[in-house]
């Protein structure tokens, strides 16, 4: 259950409260059926944190995908971090709900430290991994 809902996370994300708390239901009955007593963060948390780093991945070019094409970038300076983004205003329960939308308001309410933090994890762990895979 755990890693079906945080691959798919981005891409389906219900906001509706019965579909939230039918797939919350599916995860406390899968940790039920554990011998071992499993902590898990609840499926919001983890699908903001998922929304988090898919949204620095398009951001620093992680993936082939223009930033632009989702994402605005503010026209003047704003307070707190430099990568804050634009959220642009929308009519449709779609719109609203779609990705790069929903993980605007997030991504700009995260303490400058944090994005710093952030950004310095992925450059280790791009050398790392880049290190560990040079070995082979």
């Amino acid at each position: 259950m755990y890693t079906c809902t945080s691959v798919t996370s981005v891409i389906w994300n219900p906001y509706l409260l019965k579909d939230i708390n039918k797939l919350q239901k599916v995860q406390d009955r899968c940790l039920a059926l554990c011998h071992e007593p499993i902590q898990l963060d609840s499926l919001e948390k983890r699908r903001n944190d998922s929304d988090m780093c898919e949204t620095y991945n398009i951001l620093n070019h992680k993936y082939k995908i223009n930033p632009d094409s989702l994402f605005q970038r503010p026209t003047r300076e704003l307070r707190g971090h430099q990568l804050k983004l634009h959220k642009v205003q929308v009519n449709t329960n779609v719109a609203k709900h779609f990705f790069s939308h929903r993980a605007v308001d997030s991504w700009n309410n995260q303490i400058v430290y944090l994005v710093h933090v952030l950004l310095l994890l992925f450059i280790l762990l791009d050398i790392l991994q880049n290190k560990f895979l040079s070995y082979f």
